[in-house]
């Protein structure tokens, strides 16, 4: 009969401990499936190998992302009921507890993800827009993809519901015996030595984490962003105007063209630069045959991974915007649809400014068109539905191929008879998951051929490919090219800059820098940007003395009052840093 006992006795601390194991693994195994490239599943070489500080450094703070780590919260909610299951029912005391630990389930993924993706401190108080906006675009297109992900959610949870009462059940039957009781009080030490030395800091990389005090210091940062942007005096960020007076006595027309993920990863993975390198070399020549100057710098960019309105809207305005909150603040400011950006300066001069958004589907979304519109001083919208497009749809939108969207466009301008113009489009077909087309058309028009239209997965749940990352970045820069040597007239002015690196691929310490470049049949004009670091063609050999996306602005206006303003203006200062608008 005692042997019954003790079996029935490890039976159940068996089960429970297992079940503890998994409940646990569930924290740290969504960061592990996003990192699993870089990963090892069991990191026994910085366990068992190296010298003894590295091996003890290595239980409490790592970089790999495995398992094998233990949630601080899940491990006191345990003990808690452990000690206190008597003081509630057990029917209210399994709600508890799931709710718990579901929030805090749900909390690490999206810290995780977000951390992965735009390789920053998630941060409530500009993630809350992404957050909007990704359920928007989620919902709008209910695909049977995004039905099945739906379901399995649903289905998780409840399945957690049910598991989470089995462990709670076992937690009742467990009798800890010493060496439990020591194991325990091993873990215990290591979690508060933990929550009071790396936390705060590490929590994306600590072995033991507290979802709660990562939570709390989320509301915290969120607030204390809050707080600093409401002491910022926009009404003379407003009245900010340096370049007023300024005037261009020829005005070429300026096409402002951030493309989607365009990074410096181009530059620097095993796998891409020297394909890179080539291609690009051959679209410089091509450019060169047809009388078209090009010259090259790196950029950093104040984002990775994402958010590129944050990226290129940092370009134009010549400060750091820094994130999605400050960014979303600003877009609300009455006083920033004042505030004398690059597009705005522009206008004042006479400048028709048109942004082409080809994306498909956006009547069932609710746009504040005229907030952006005031935003970013745009005359006119060139939308997906004004170009009665029957071709193929493509990727993430999902959108037409960009060669025909910016060919359209331009044909809109011309029968606008507008110019001076200034055209603003981030491209498409290089957004993740980088679906692009196999060709360029030879006139943009031949995309529209009354075929049926196919609409492209749009998932943001898809994993990306390199080998697909590559070839639509490839086709981006080979229909530009196209472009500017069949649609370009001799006084146009391309600026083309990445906004952000791709999501996925870039590894922890990668550089935020993005291509910049500027082509134009001007060669005074190309040239003179050589003193700020620019290199002559496509490719950038020297890849140091880069620059800022908030110094774009200020270095445009400078180099544009040079080669085009009135002789008797005085060139502006170049802002390499930006303007310090905090500070103003």
């Amino acid at each position: 009969m005692l042997k019954t006992l003790s079996e029935i006795a490890f039976i159940c601390s068996m089960k429970f401990l297992l079940l503890f194991l998994v409940l646990n693994s569930f924290f740290f195994f969504p960061r592990y499936v996003l990192e699993r490239k870089t990963s090892t599943f069991f990191p026994y070489k910085g366990l068992f190998y190296g010298p003894v500080k590295e091996r003890i450094q290595f239980l409490i703070n790592r970089f790999n992302y495995d398992i094998f780590r233990l949630s601080i919260d899940f491990f006191l909610l345990t003990l808690l009921f452990s000690v206190f299951q008597n003081r509630l029912s057990f029917n209210a005391w399994h709600w508890l507890f799931f709710v718990i630990y579901a929030l805090t389930l749900t909390y690490q993924i999206y810290y995780h993800v977000f951390e992965n993706i735009y390789k920053v401190e998630p941060l409530f108080y500009r993630d809350f827009l992404l957050l909007k906006t990704g359920a928007q675009i989620f919902f709008r297109e209910f695909t049977k993809i995004n039905a099945a992900i739906t379901l399995m959610v649903l289905g998780g949870f409840v399945g957690l519901f049910f598991l989470t009462e089995i462990f709670l059940r076992a937690a009742v039957d467990f009798r800890p015996t010493a060496w439990i009781w020591g194991i325990a009080g091993v873990l215990g030490f290591m979690s508060l030595y933990s929550l009071f030395n790396y936390n705060y800091k590490a929590f994306g990389k600590i072995v033991f984490p507290s979802t709660i005090q990562s939570l709390i210091r989320n509301i915290l940062f969120s607030y204390q962003t809050k707080v600093q942007l409401d002491n910022v005096d926009f009404e003379k960020l407003k009245n900010h105007r340096p370049y007023e007076h300024l005037k261009l006595r020829n005005r070429p027309n300026i096409y402002f063209i951030p493309v989607e993920s365009y990074g410096r990863i181009l530059y620097d993975h095993v796998e891409l630069k020297e394909s890179y390198r080539l291609y690009m070399s051959a679209l410089d020549d091509l450019l060169r045959e047809n009388s078209w100057q090009a010259t090259t710098n790196l950029s950093l960019a104040p984002i990775t991974g994402g958010a590129s309105w944050v990226s290129y809207s940092s370009a134009l305005s010549g400060f750091d915007i820094r994130d999605q909150g400050v960014y979303l603040t600003l877009l609300n400011k009455p006083e920033m649809h004042d505030y004398q950006h690059f597009m705005r300066w522009l206008k004042n001069m006479g400048y028709a400014n048109y942004r082409l958004a080809p994306i498909a589907g956006f009547q069932g979304m609710k746009i504040p068109w005229e907030t952006y519109s005031s935003f970013y001083a745009i005359d006119e919208w060139i939308k997906y539905e004004d170009m009665n497009y029957t071709g193929p749809l493509l990727g993430f939108g999902p959108c037409p191929p960009d060669q025909f969207s910016l060919g359209f466009a331009k044909a809109f301008m011309d029968s606008k008879q507008t110019e001076p113009n200034c055209l603003f489009f981030i491209t498409q077909n290089s957004h993740s998951p980088f679906v692009a087309p196999e060709k360029i058309a030879d006139h943009w028009a031949e995309w529209s051929d009354g075929s049926q239209v196919e609409q492209g997965s749009s998932s943001i749940f898809i994993q990306p490919k390199l080998e697909d990352y590559a070839r639509a970045i490839r086709y981006q820069m080979t229909f530009l090219t196209d472009f500017i040597m069949k649609e370009g007239a001799d006084n146009d002015i391309f600026v083309l800059i990445g906004d952000h690196q791709p999501p996925s691929f870039p590894q922890e310490g990668d550089s935020l820098e993005t291509p910049v470049h500027i082509i134009s049949k001007n060669a005074d004009f190309v040239n003179s940007f050589s003193s700020y670091g620019f290199q002559k063609g496509l490719i950038k050999k020297d890849q140091g003395n880069g620059m800022r996306h908030e110094g774009i602005y200020s270095l445009l206006v400078r180099e544009l009052v040079r080669h085009y303003g009135e002789k008797d203006h005085k060139l502006p200062e170049y802002k390499e840093q930006g303007l310090d608008w905090l500070n103003l």
